[in-house]
């Protein structure tokens, strides 16, 4: 049985049959229904992957500026260009460079 937006359970006649009135509540219902579990879906092949793949994201305690990230790119940029680092890794750096200078 459907709960409805205002948190009660819809209207039933003698027979135990919805009430046609609250045709259109269940449909809205009904679509919240499916997106909850959709993302309930989402939520568990995510965790199954994150398991899977024996990654767990760590929560960074050292929470940086954009200045400071802008900085280490620029190092970071500098030193793959003294390597001869492929052009694809320098795009990469400059890439992050220009979003971290927007950023600031």
């Amino acid at each position: 049985m459907e709960v409805s937006e205002n948190g009660s359970a819809p209207d039933l006649d003698d027979e135990g049959m919805v009430d046609p009135n609250e045709d259109d509540n269940l449909e809205d219902n009904l679509r919240h229904l499916d997106e909850e579990i959709n993302s309930e879906r989402e939520e568990d092949d995510m965790d199954n992957f994150m398991e899977a793949s024996g990654y767990e994201p760590k929560a960074e305690e050292d929470i940086r500026g954009w200045r400071e990230l802008r900085d280490q790119i620029k190092t970071e940029l500098e030193a793959a260009h003294r390597q001869r680092a492929p052009l694809s890794h320098l795009n990469k750096h400059l890439v992050l460079l220009n979003f971290a200078t927007l950023r600031i």
